[in-house]
């Protein structure tokens, strides 16, 4: 059953200069293959754009997602869906230092790793 999985954009609260500027609110992420991920943007300062760090370009929809404007909802944008069992790391092709992990499987469910 294809549900929304949403990954907010948080600023950190006192950045320094050699650490991100955000966090990802669900990190790792686990959805099941054919949910959407979107993210959301909650960083009034600094647009975002999601993208893998290699391969996995199928069904990656490339766009940045822009800053959060004051008083207005925070955008959404830079959705994908996958199918299969991955795990998919993520960087913000502005800001390489913010990363983040998709995992592809069961969805919420924890990720099973049978070598455990």
């Amino acid at each position: 059953m294809l549900k929304e999985v949403i990954v907010d954009i948080t600023p950190a609260s006192n950045p320094q200069p050699d650490q991100p500027l955000v966090t990802f609110t669900k990190d790792p992420v686990n959805v099941a293959s054919g949910d959407l991920l979107i993210w959301r943007n909650n960083d009034e300062k600094n647009e975002h754009w999601p993208v893998p760090q290699i391969g996995v370009q199928d069904n990656w929809k490339q766009l940045d997602v822009p800053a959060k404007l004051p008083g207005l909802p925070a955008p959404t944008s830079g959705n994908a869906t996958f199918s299969g069992d991955m795990t998919i790391k993520y960087i913000c092709a502005f800001h390489p230092n913010e990363t983040g992990t998709i995992i592809v499987g069961k969805g919420d469910a924890a990720p099973t790793n049978p070598l455990a």
